[in-house]
């Protein structure tokens, strides 16, 4: 789902950062060394690295997708259980015999075959040696289908991809997004998010007349341009992101009988389920989501999302991450690393397995220079009690060079194995002569509930004026407290009512005192407490402050 044009700009990054590229029938798995699982705190599930086990599609396969069906190279591989024991495979824009790679589009283009989404079955429960297809909806022996019409004409639709589907009773419903042309690396501008459906399990598809999302031109931010489907109970859950791989993440609800109707879905507002427009949908996830996938997953009893962060990883190289929730609307809990693209080069896509069982979650993950599809495999562990809101509480995930989740400026930045960490090894700090210093993260939260910050802080002997506290984005104090010198780590608790919000930001800061003055951080969390006592509880307004 890359755009296109990123294939020269994924290669020179590559080579920059002395990597090895993969042969485009590479299919050897990668391990990977460089992750290390983060320690579960306050109730967080903790998930291993990620490890790849085979290649889905493509020249070396577990089903020989290339000699079998004409599927030599393929984007994206969107998971869900059919409802008659086989597992769909949606994959986006695929190439036959003509495809050279590496990346999407590249080869001969009288024999390239290209096709804007395909579908493969798999009844194979053995996943650990890898996913096997039983067969690909085909148009001839041998050849793999395109679903249903795509003009192919960029700036008009340049291509149709598949981000999600589900299966109530016969019918299938798939939901792609129109995508109307390739932007720069991670950002791609879509015409709508749409439904096709199927009653002839996916042999022939439908695109509905109701079940659209449509994109604003020019603005381009449409909230549910991307999705991922959950049946779970009474309803069916959609949750969406714009196009590209810049915004928040956002949910919706509809009874399984109404999928196709637009007008019954309900979005969440920040404090109920309300139909209407999709623009009264709030933020369930702060930016950056990416192709996400979730699941209600019965072994930790919460619903868990993947997807991949692009202001995650070094050198253009993104990463995969996790979250989990108690509900479908969250509040959803910091993230963590599953996989790296420092270890996968060019990985995108993170399309959770239907079938997972136990605490062994797995899921496709799409890599751009073999552009094709490889089956991983994490471990999750449970834990209990509140969920942590803040990702890397304690700073040990984030990668030197890396600018998020943490986000540090002038006078501020992380220490990485310095000494100065109260746990672990890494640690924040700001560190100036003059003028205010701080370091920062976004996190989303649930309206007029009670919250608390925590956090551990030692200071220089001279300061005197620094800060740990909340505030709104873009400005304005929510609640703080000052702290002054403190020679040995020491804890600093925030207790706030989010009131009408939905994101807030954590900051740790201070203010030069007349020389050199410095504080060092460490783990840091958010957890919720509970309600509030009432909705007008909360402070009517921010305070103004030059922090």
């Amino acid at each position: 789902m890359l755009p296109r044009s990123k294939l020269r700009l994924v290669a020179l990054s590559v080579l920059l950062v002395g990597a090895s590229v993969p042969a485009a029938d590479a299919a050897v798995p990668q391990e990977v060394k460089t992750l290390t699982p983060a320690a579960a705190s306050n109730g967080s599930t903790t998930v291993s690295p990620a490890e790849q086990l085979a290649k889905l599609t493509g020249p070396g396969s577990t089903s020989a997708t290339d000699t079998n069906w004409s599927v030599k190279a393929t984007d994206l591989g969107i998971l869900w259980d059919n409802g008659r024991g086989q597992v769909f495979a949606a994959f986006g824009d695929t190439y036959g015999a003509g495809w050279t790679g590496p990346g999407g589009g590249v080869g001969d283009q009288a024999t390239i075959d290209w096709r804007c989404q395909v579908l493969g079955r798999s009844s194979d429960r053995n996943l650990a040696d890898g996913m096997a297809f039983d067969d690909f909806v085909v148009d001839r022996p041998g050849h793999a289908k395109e679903l249903f019409d795509c003009p192919k004409q960029p700036g008009i639709v340049h291509t149709t991809i598949p981000t999600a589907g589900v299966t109530i009773g016969k019918r299938s419903y798939l939901h792609y997004m129109s995508v109307n042309y390739w932007g720069p690396p991670g950002r791609w501008f879509t015409n709508e998010g749409a439904i096709a459906y199927s009653d002839n399990n996916g042999q022939t598809w439908k695109i509905a007349r109701d079940a659209k999302w449509v994109n604003t031109p020019g603005r381009w931010d449409n909230p549910f341009q991307q999705a991922a489907f959950v049946h779970k109970g009474d309803y069916v859950y959609l949750f969406g992101t714009p196009n590209g791989r810049g915004g928040s993440a956002h949910v919706a609800r509809v009874r399984p009988g109404k999928v196709l109707e637009k007008s019954s879905y309900e979005y969440w507002t920040g404090t109920r389920w309300s139909k209407g427009s999709e623009w009264i949908a709030t933020p369930i996830v702060v930016p950056n989501v990416g192709e996400l996938s979730v699941q209600y997953n019965a072994y930790l009893k919460r619903w868990i999302m993947l997807y991949i962060d692009d202001a995650r990883g070094l050198n253009g190289q993104p990463d995969i991450v996790f979250r989990e929730a108690t509900s479908p609307q969250g509040p959803w809990s910091g993230e963590q690393v599953v996989a790296s693209g420092q270890q996968f080069t060019a990985l995108y896509g993170s399309f959770i397995h239907p079938w997972s069982k136990g605490n062994q979650l797995y899921f496709a993950m799409s890599q751009w220079l073999p552009y094709n599809a490889f089956l991983m495999r994490t471990t999750l562990t449970k834990s209990s009690g509140p969920l942590s809101l803040l990702s890397e509480p304690s700073f040990e995930g984030q990668l030197s060079g890396e600018k998020a989740p943490w986000v540090t400026g002038p006078g501020s930045g992380l220490d990485f194995d310095a000494g100065g960490a109260r746990t672990g090894k890494n640690n924040a700090w700001a560190n100036t002569s003059s003028g205010w210093s701080d370091v920062k993260q976004q996190f989303a939260v649930q309206p007029h509930r009670k919250y608390r910050l925590t956090g551990w802080v030692r200071t220089s002997a001279n300061n005197n004026n620094a800060y740990f506290g909340v505030r709104l984005v873009g400005g304005g104090v929510w609640k703080e407290t000052k702290f002054e010198r403190h020679d040995a780590y020491t804890q600093l608790t925030v207790d706030f009512d989010s009131g009408p919000h939905t994101v807030f930001e954590v900051f740790a800061g201070k203010w030069a005192n007349g020389g050199e003055t410095w504080i060092q951080l460490d783990d840091v969390n958010v957890v919720e407490t509970g309600p509030s006592a009432t909705a007008s509880s909360a402070p009517a307004a921010p305070r103004t402050a030059m922090r």
